[in-house]
């Protein structure tokens, strides 16, 4: 099997996965009106449907008898751009009401953030009316390292509160399954960071190559494309399956969390 179809089933595997879980966010949240709905909302609108649109738009750099006219391309961009404006921020409100809940600072973070999206996206749209280029206007940097923040955010709470818990287990005052949680949680929050980081080194790597900013060669894009498949198919299997964890433990897997927290409590 060649790389773009390990990506196709890495990226549809977590694309399902995203959307049953996000959906069952959003029932849960409908009785215990917890946080948990920002999350829900967060895998549905960026998750799901901007990854489904940003793949679609981005097939035609791969094989150009795919490619889009213009018109419908920059609509495409557009619907991106708005699916990614709502969802982040969600994940920060989610972030916030979570593990810094009644916080000044943190509320203050998240209206930070989330006007950064929004602005860029708008700068974006003023800039370059949402064509799909190859190096972006400063809009889509704004945009990129406001989201990056968010994910950062996400990802050190995470460790953070998986530190102090791991330290409340070995009294005997946690339970391991949900200090693991943390855990897991700050794994698929530092790996989708990672991967963020792809199309941005991807953008450059090409224009080093082929010395333009805004013609697409194929011959030169091709390659950086299936180079980014294979990268972000492994870190796409390592976030996925934390997440999957996350929500879906395996009988087996609570079974071995469990012995493993009890063999590092201390004896009372």
């Amino acid at each position: 099997m060649g790389l773009e179809p390990i990506g196709g089933v890495v990226t549809g595997a977590n694309l399902l996965l995203g959307a049953v879980i996000g959906v069952r966010l959003l029932r849960l949240a409908r009785t215990s009106g917890g946080p948990e709905k920002w999350l829900g909302l967060h895998l549905l609108l960026y998750t799901v449907a901007a990854t489904m649109v940003s793949a679609t738009l981005y097939m035609g750099w791969s094989d150009p008898s795919l490619a889009m006219p213009d018109g419908l391309a920059r609509s495409m961009n557009a619907l991106f751009f708005a699916l990614q404006t709502l969802g982040v921020p969600f994940l920060a409100i989610f972030t916030q009401q979570t593990f810094r809940p009644g916080k000044r600072g943190a509320r203050i973070a998240v209206y930070t953030l989330s006007s950064l999206i929004a602005l860029g996206a708008i700068g974006i749209g003023v800039g370059q009316g949402f064509e799909v280029r190859v190096q972006n206007t400063p809009g889509y940097w704004v945009v990129f390292w406001a989201r990056t923040a968010v994910y950062a955010w996400v990802t050190a709470e995470s460790f953070l509160y998986f530190a102090r818990m791991r330290k409340r287990l070995r009294l005997g005052l946690a339970e391991p399954l949900v200090v693991n949680r943390f855990l897991l949680w700050g794994i698929w929050g530092g790996v989708v960071l990672v991967m963020s980081f792809s199309d941005p080194v991807a953008r450059v790597w090409y224009a080093s190559l082929a010395g333009s900013n805004t013609e697409w060669i194929p011959s030169v894009g091709r390659p950086i494309i299936l180079t980014m498949i294979a990268a972000t198919s492994a870190l796409g299997t390592v976030a996925g399956s934390a997440l999957f964890l996350t929500f879906f433990p395996p009988a087996a897997y609570k079974r071995w969390i469990g012995a493993r927290g009890l063999a590092g409590q201390s004896p009372r």
